[in-house]
């Protein structure tokens, strides 16, 4: 997934999408809900070490 190649993994917490805060999966959802498939987006998150990661990620279709 395009998540995954950006160096997100398992126990990440995403904390920002797009420039847009994400405290919750809702949060997440609706940052999502306004993102189409092919745009670039930046992705914020911290690993379970508490280490602070950023990537660009292009967003793939929800379709498999």
């Amino acid at each position: 997934s395009p998540a995954a190649t950006s160096g997100l993994a398992e126990g990440d917490t995403i904390t920002s999408l797009d420039g847009h805060a994400v405290r919750s999966t809702s949060d997440l959802r609706s940052v999502l809900g306004t993102l189409h498939p092919g745009q670039d987006v930046s992705l914020t998150w911290v690993d379970p070490a508490g280490q602070r990661q950023r990537s660009s990620v292009t967003l793939a279709s929800a379709e498999g």
